[in-house]
């Protein structure tokens, strides 16, 4: 860089006298380009001969050039070293700032809102708790100067004709200057709360300032704040729950871009809101009264034309396991998903519902739950009266086949993926004809030879009553592969197949060991019962002894009838015998018969 900046000795006039130049656009572009060249020159030339230059056009008369020029003096902040800015640019930033927010609102506003993120961060170095409390006091003053804390706009109260607010737009002057500070202190309010930290957030008032951002007239300021919110929820840590009033408000936002904006860190955001576990115990989890304002979110972009956000929003669902209890995933997500399935028309959608739901279910932490919802799902997809409803059941079977056991998947999913290849729909049938091979794999010998009959049995006759061209081409292919596909013995070990299956019954398994201890403990011990028990534990005790004498007494009952209905019989067997030798007695043998014939030949 020194032979370099011995060099630049030769361009330098140049560079000079296009910042004296009379055109004020002129100066303006050199004084943006100083950073560039400051970078390039080093430390030693640009306090020997860009700071002069900077602090020249800081007083110049127009204000384009003041804003290109403390725009400059922050960006060269990085390639200079602590004293430097200590001793030559602090003293000339500060004061400046001063006079800017004590001015009439203008362009200079938005300029020193658009840099004031940049600037906490570039003087960190120079910055002690008494300059960080000034940063902080000024930045609520300049989102003041917007007119968003008391919530009023110009014009009597009366709001503005909304216009997009946009970086672009913002440099070209198209949009209002205290919309365009607001925007910006939204753009750079993550910023500002990283440069003073936690403590400071919380006690200089600026979750004040934020709520009232998160309710300002314009959307673009909220749609700029809900894409930067989640980042104020990090820096807060364990006091991120404070930030749940402002979350929700913009939750309940009716405007789509706004909701949109909330969609890729929803689940980062919900999840810092979650309370830490102390020691010893479990976190606790659970948003209720985020609920209502997630099922109000997913309804109004459902209703839009948004179908990407919307895939979006419903893959970013499947987050909701870590944060949510079961009883409010099953109650009220997932019947929302499984109506989904049915009555959205668009295909990405319907892929991105079934991811959700196979990772509802794979998380899921009762077995009853797992069990109605599987059922639920399968027979709404497999016996679905459109073949694209069915269609999507081979998609699903094979996201289980992804994620759950072997034996999952021929509980609930191979019947009916088996029943699918005599579908009367031909796509239905090419589709199940993929299959084939996979349901053979999940097999094992010889319990399941019954079923390996049966899918042997139903390929062939497929195969054979198959009239469909393009059916037939892909009927024969899986036979084919189905062939030369082997099925593992029941000893042979599966360790894929073990740790799936102990991950799926990994919740479950914790789940029924917690309650099982919370039903342990409150039962009462039989040594504890004494006679100063109280009313609910006595009526406990009789209960259960009322309910051991109906044990006795019920068993005493079966073995009377037991006994009754064996002396019946016994007595049905004895006058059956004796009826039997009464009728042998009256009947005429052939002996007595010849008899009587020789005694009347006698007579």
């Amino acid at each position: 860089s020194c032979g370099f900046f011995a060099g630049f000795g030769d361009i330098f006039p140049a560079i000079r006298m296009l910042c004296l130049d009379i055109d004020y656009d002129v100066r303006s572009a050199m004084c943006g380009s100083l950073a560039n060249i400051s970078q390039s020159i080093g430390e030693l030339g640009t306090v020997k001969l860009l700071i002069p230059e900077i602090n020249e056009l800081l007083q110049d008369e127009e204000q384009e050039v003041r804003n290109a020029a403390i725009t400059v003096l922050v960006d060269i902040c990085p390639h200079l070293s602590k004293d430097i800015i200590s001793q030559m640019l602090s003293p000339t930033i500060w004061p400046y700032l001063d006079v800017v927010i004590c001015e009439k609102p203008s362009f200079t506003l938005v300029t020193v809102a658009k840099i004031i993120g940049r600037l906490g961060v570039n003087l960190a170095d120079v910055m002690d708790e008494q300059r960080k409390e000034w940063y902080v006091r000024y930045f609520i003053k300049l989102c003041k100067q917007s007119h968003i804390l008391n919530g009023t706009v110009e014009n009597g109260g009366a709001e503005p004709a909304i216009v997009e607010i946009t970086l672009d737009s913002i440099n070209s002057k198209q949009t209002d200057v205290r919309d365009s500070t607001a925007y910006l202190c939204a753009y750079n309010f993550p910023a500002v709360c990283y440069n003073v930290g936690s403590r400071l957030v919380l006690e200089s008032g600026l979750l004040d300032t934020l709520t009232s951002l998160s309710s300002h007239h314009h959307y673009s300021v909220k749609r700029v704040l809900a894409a930067g919110v989640h980042e104020i929820a990090k820096i807060l840590g364990n006091d991120s729950r404070l930030l749940l009033p402002t979350y929700q408000t913009l939750l309940e936002d009716s405007n789509t871009d706004v909701l949109i904006a909330l969609i890729p860190n929803l689940s980062t955001a919900l999840k810092s809101f979650v309370s830490p576990p102390l020691k010893g115990q479990c976190p606790t989890i659970g948003l209720p009264d985020l609920i209502p304002a997630l099922l109000a979110q997913e309804e109004h972009i459902g209703k839009t034309r948004e179908w990407r956000a919307y895939t979006s929003l419903i893959e970013a669902w499947s987050g909701l396991t870590n944060i949510l209890t079961p009883e409010q995933i099953h109650q009220k997500f997932a019947p929302r998903l499984v109506k989904l399935v049915s009555s959205n028309v668009v295909l990405p959608v319907k892929r991105a519902v079934l991811k959700t739901l196979v990772k509802f279910l794979h998380t899921c932490k009762y077995a009853h739950q797992r069990h109605d919802l599987t059922i639920q799902i399968v027979k709404g997809l497999s016996r679905g009266k459109k073949f694209n409803q069915r269609v999507l059941f081979v998609e699903l079977c094979y996201l289980i086949l992804d994620k759950f056991s072997k034996k999952f998947f021929k509980e609930y999913c191979f019947t009916p993926a088996l029943l699918l290849i005599n579908d009367p729909t031909p796509i239905v049938r090419i589709q199940s004809s993929t299959l084939l091979p996979h349901l053979k794999s999940q097999l094992k010998m010889p319990s399941d030879r019954p079923l390996l009959q049966q899918l042997e049995a139903s390929s062939r006759r497929s195969l054979m009553s198959e009239r469909n061209k393009d059916v037939l081409s892909h009927i024969q292919r899986a036979v084919i592969e189905l062939d030369q596909g082997d099925v593992k013995l029941d000893s042979e070990p599966d360790p894929d197949d073990r740790k799936r299956e102990e991950e799926q019954n990994m919740f479950i398994v914790r789940e029924e060991r917690h309650d099982h201890v919370k039903g342990r403990t409150s039962l009462p011990e039989i040594g504890s019962l004494d006679i100063n028990r109280k009313p609910s534990s006595r009526k406990s005790s009789i209960s259960s002894l009322s309910d051991h004498t109906e044990h006795h007494s019920g068993r005493a009952r079966r073995k009377m009838s037991h006994a009754v209905m064996s002396l019946s019989s016994r007595r049905a067997s004895t006058t059956g015998s004796q009826s039997a030798t009464t009728r042998r007695a009256s009947m005429p043998t052939p002996r007595r018969k010849k008899q009587t014939i020789r005694k009347n030949s006698r007579e």
